[in-house]
């Protein structure tokens, strides 16, 4: 029985001859099995059905049909080009080692939790809907060598998207939009770039996520993020070449650990910032760098607030603020200003250390 349609079975071995995509279809019959001979990758080319091998001439790269009876679902099994393959799903150059040309075929073809790694290039997703979490990683993490402009949402369903060694960046529309309860997106050594829009929307009981990542504003009139979700950066640097004066806000929870800031940040509603050994700088734009309101109880620690002509920390009606162990510099006649009730103590000021918070106490350091 033969293999294929345009195969040669000789005594002890067998020769596939180059395989067209219409011959690739018409040996689709069944349940049958296919082996197909051509060139580059055979994703959004050859159809074929699941075990099916397709034998690249030019790479020398193997593909299996892993999934579906359309033409993608194909995974390189084995290699002898340039391209190490570290990773099962990779989009980029579909000549040079790639399985996939663009994201949306990367989706079709993954499930999830899958990760998705990306080639060294420029990428515009668009606005893209998952349904399901999947992990984006850059192949070369240097920044901007892997560049994915556009907008990525949960849509509404729960889950944890995670970003490594990439840079993303805003396509007139947020980055990240999470609305799913209890999702989540995490940035890890990558770079957050809000070049003409909010970075991101986060809604309640969604959290976003950085670690080890840098970002910045590009133009004024945006902020890094806003909605009602929480926040947490680790070792984080964002920058504000824009000079944007608008304040990344939330209602939910902000924990910042040892990252710094130079644009002005806002905790409204119930949730709490906790902000230790950080940097606000706010010099450039001399506005307040910290800014409560709401029912939230805050705490910074440890931090260097540079705040210009600005008081650095405003706290609102109905806020709570412990301030402690800070370096504080502003030539404001108040550096600490509000409706609000302030505990301070160990604060270092330089240029001024005035204080007209409505409620204020000061607390013994050891």
């Amino acid at each position: 029985m033969p293999i294929n349609l345009n195969d040669i079975v000789y005594a002890g071995a067998f020769r596939i001859d180059p395989s067209t995509t219409n011959q690739a279809a018409d040996a689709q019959t069944g349940t049958g099995v296919s082996l197909l001979n051509g060139v580059g990758n055979p994703n959004t080319f050859y159809s074929a059905n699941p075990s099916s091998l397709f034998f690249s001439r030019d790479t020398g790269d193997i593909y299996k049909k892993s999934t579906g009876t359309g033409n993608t679902g194909w995974e390189l099994v084995g290699s002898t080009s340039s391209d190490l393959h570290s990773y099962k799903y990779i989009v980029g150059d579909v000549n040079n080692g790639a399985n996939f040309a663009n994201l949306a075929d990367a989706l079709a073809g993954t499930t999830s939790g899958d990760i998705i790694a990306f080639q060294q290039g420029t990428y515009s997703i668009g606005s893209v809907t998952l349904t399901t979490p999947r992990k984006f990683v850059g192949m070369c993490a240097a920044q901007g060598a892997v560049l994915l402009t556009g907008k990525f949402s949960d849509g509404g369903t729960t889950m944890t998207l995670f970003f490594q060694d990439v840079t993303v960046q805003t396509d007139s529309d947020y980055i990240i939009e999470l609305s799913g309860t209890n999702s989540g997106a995490v940035f890890y050594n990558s770079f957050y770039k809000c070049a003409n829009f909010i970075g991101a929307n986060i809604s309640a009981s969604a959290t976003l996520t950085f670690m080890y990542t840098d970002g910045g504003l590009d133009t004024t009139g945006i902020s890094l993020w806003t909605g009602s979700g929480a926040i947490l950066s680790y070792n984080c640097k964002f920058s504000n070449p824009g000079g944007s004066t608008t304040q990344s806000s939330t209602s939910g929870t902000q924990n910042h650990y040892n990252s710094i800031f130079t644009m002005p940040l806002l905790q409204s509603g119930v949730g709490g910032l906790l902000m230790r050994n950080c940097t606000i700088d706010t010099a450039d734009q001399n506005v307040v760098g910290v800014t409560t309101s709401g029912s939230g109880s805050s705490r910074l620690t440890g931090c260097d607030l540079v705040c210009g002509t600005a008081s650095c920390i405003s706290v609102g009606t109905g806020s709570s603020m412990i301030a402690m162990n800070n370096n504080i510099t502003s030539t404001n006649t108040n550096v600490f200003t509000g409706l609000g009730t302030i505990a301070t103590g160990g604060n270092v000021c330089t240029n001024s250390s005035g204080n007209n918070v409505s409620v204020s106490s000061n607390l013994t350091t050891i």
